[in-house]
């Protein structure tokens, strides 16, 4: 579904109610993964329009929107990401019952690629991309950007090129420093439940081959959070998430000096999952999410465990999952409170909560009410 073409798609538009009509308003495009449901077109990237108020901002992606509304239908979800090299058939995944061990994909080592993958980085380095590659951009990096594409050397320049571009154009290099001009940003730092976050006292949590772990207490965020931040804001925040996860990830293969990466392994908390965090307002967020993640941080996902998971979830996953690419589906595991033995089988004890099974004392703090709390507003 990650196609770049030189289309011109219906874009996703996000409205500010005081500043539509101002003539100082600029529109932002992003490549975007999803498809307008029920479109009769092939999939496609989609633009996203976001019309900022007269006031300037180090960040372009709209920091003083007051109030942003969703203009446009919910859109199909799908996130094509390929299995890294010597990915191992998963024994269980989303569509089984049977809680067989857990397997990951096997990390990417350079020393272990074929002369062909050899050959179509050097391609990759030398081709199009060449203008935009740094000296961040190690091989690892760029492999990610082929797997994404299926070793496509055109294809996956494309979507090199377009991330580059829209790094540049919302100075995303930047985003630890102008994230903090956002009025919600203190308050999303405390309340979010994720253990990348600063602030969130996290030891070091890794997998049994000494690769990342990520915990988030999902279903702990309030679902009425869009009343107070606006869509906007969340997706900036989403952003600066992305990159942490990131810097991270280079900084443990740098640790491991071996030459080799592997994606993260997420574990997300649904036990406190109601009705109401399955809004069309939340689906939207979530959308959005994955649509930014999808096109700009690509093979970052190594396997997801939902763990928690109450009824009203499994059902709407039912229909969810029609949506997913099936190598994402194969990396997620949907789990109920029976966990403790699949978690186990990837993350050892000392790296794992005790909520979970382990012997870690944490959990990553956050969520829980929004009452009293007044809108961020941007008056």
């Amino acid at each position: 579904m990650e196609d770049f073409n030189n289309g011109h798609p219906t874009p996703t538009t996000y409205k500010s109610r005081n500043s539509t009509n101002s003539p100082h308003n600029q529109t932002q495009k992003t490549e975007n993964l999803l498809t307008p449901e029920g479109s009769t077109n092939k999939p496609r990237s989609a633009s996203v329009r976001i019309e900022s108020s007269p006031a300037k901002s180090t960040s372009p992606i709209s920091p003083n929107t007051e109030t942003l509304e969703v203009t446009n239908k919910p859109r199909s979800l799908s996130a094509k990401l390929e299995s890294p090299e010597h990915t191992q058939k998963p024994r269980l995944s989303a569509n089984k019952s049977k809680k067989d061990e857990i397997t990951l994909a096997q990390p990417w080592v350079l020393a272990e690629l074929t002369e062909e993958k050899k050959e179509k980085i050097i391609q990759f380095r030398n081709g199009p991309a060449a203008e935009f590659i740094t000296a961040k951009d190690t091989d690892l990096e760029i492999i990610r950007w082929l797997t994404a594409r299926k070793w496509d050397i055109t294809e996956s320049s494309k979507m090199f090129i377009a991330s580059k571009k829209w790094r540049q154009s919302e100075n995303i290099d930047n985003i630890s420093e102008w994230i903090q001009n956002i009025k919600p940003y203190k308050f999303l730092l405390d309340y979010w439940p994720n253990s990348i976050l600063p602030g969130k006292n996290t030891p070091k949590l890794r997998t049994h081959d000494g690769y990342l772990v990520i915990f988030e207490i999902l279903a702990d965020v309030h679902p009425d959070i869009l009343d107070i931040v606006s869509l906007n804001d969340m997706v900036k925040f989403h952003l600066y998430i992305q990159e942490l996860y990131t810097k991270e990830l280079k900084r443990i293969s740098e640790e491991k000096n071996d030459d080799s990466y592997a994606g993260i392994v997420f574990v997300y908390d649904l036990s406190s999952l109601t009705m109401n965090h399955l809004s069309r307002g939340n689906y939207n967020m979530f959308q959005e999410f994955n649509s930014y993640s999808a096109n700009n941080y690509p093979e970052t996902l190594r396997r997801v465990f939902l763990i928690n998971a109450p009824p009203i979830f499994t059902m709407s996953w039912k229909v969810a999952k029609k949506f997913l690419d099936p190598v994402t589906i194969k990396k997620i595991v949907i789990l109920g409170n029976d966990y403790k033995k699949e978690l186990l089988s990837v993350i050892p004890a000392e790296s794992l909560p005790k909520a979970y099974g382990g012997t870690l004392d944490y959990l990553p703090a956050g969520g829980g009410t929004i009452k009293g709390i007044k809108k961020f507003s941007y008056i």
